[in-house]
């Protein structure tokens, strides 16, 4: 009977060891795997706060480039506002240079029609004048030309032709006044910008 009892106490005491082996085993395991569960489920947050972040810095990349863009259009629209401003005004100086050209040639040629005739054209006007207006006699009072070796005729030619220095001067201070005016007028049309009109002049 003794034997019996040590038997099964020995049995009891081997079974309760198994029993807490076992027990510490599925312990052991079920701390394994909540371990491994921690683990994974740090991991998965560490990739969901990496991923959140990801996604935050690509918006704020996102905004910064929209940004970006924005300004680069409004630059874009003031250098092409600057860019058609400065060809309307380039458009409208090579307007006023040309009108400028023409009205300078215009005032080049008045100045050539109103030029101060030469002593040699003065003399023709002069001729040209006594044979047609000038002489109270007409063409025929004229001295031929072996006429023109006698001294009453050279003296009545000296004051004719002194008589008509004298209005030849008077005709080119006039032709020079206005020749003036036509100048001032010029220039001031020129100052003004715009041609000036040249219906009267011929």
């Amino acid at each position: 009977m003794r034997k019996e009892l040590l038997a099964l106490q020995e049995d009891k005491h081997n079974y309760e060891t198994t029993a807490k082996e076992s027990l510490r085993r599925v312990l052991q395991e079920k701390i394994e795997v909540f371990r491994k569960l921690s683990e994974r489920s740090l991991s998965n947050t560490e990739d969901e706060c990496r991923q959140e972040e990801l996604t935050q810095r690509g918006e704020t990349e996102k905004r910064d480039l929209e940004m970006k863009i924005e300004e680069m259009e409004e630059k874009e629209q003031v250098l092409q506002a600057r860019i058609e401003a400065l060809q309307a005004d380039n458009d409208f100086t090579n307007e006023r240079l040309a009108a400028l050209q023409g009205t300078s040639e215009r005032r080049s040629c008045l100045d050539a029609s109103w030029s101060i005739p030469s002593k040699h054209e003065r003399v023709s006007v002069v001729c040209d004048r006594w044979d047609t207006e000038l002489s109270p006699f007409g063409s025929a009072s004229l001295p031929s030309a072996p006429q023109r070796g006698r001294p009453e005729v050279r003296l009545n030619a000296l004051s004719l032709l002194l008589l008509f220095t004298a209005r030849l001067e008077q005709l080119q201070e006039k032709s020079s006044k206005e020749n003036n005016s036509l100048g001032e007028s010029l220039s001031h049309w020129l100052a003004l910008g715009r041609p000036p009109c040249l219906c009267g002049v011929h």
